[in-house]
């Protein structure tokens, strides 16, 4: 028995069909998600934050107040 007649029948058609609409469904939900107008000033701040000057990371910022290490 060669290996193509194995692999033939497996049956390993289905995964490409449902492959498709499941990457198509993430696409569209990333894109939903970034064109969303509540988030556009947000994205627009963090596109910036390779371009500015000083601390690597800001005051305020979600990773300082969960383990409280934020400054006063």
């Amino acid at each position: 028995m060669r290996l193509t007649d194995v692999m033939s029948n497996l049956g390993l058609g289905i995964y490409p069909i449902l492959a498709l609409p499941l990457f198509i469904g993430v696409f569209v939900g990333v894109v939903m998600r970034v064109s969303k107008r509540s988030r556009r000033s947000e994205l627009h701040r963090a596109g910036g934050l390779p371009l500015e000057e000083g601390e690597l990371v800001s005051r305020g910022t979600a990773c300082e107040q969960a383990s409280g290490s934020g400054r006063a």
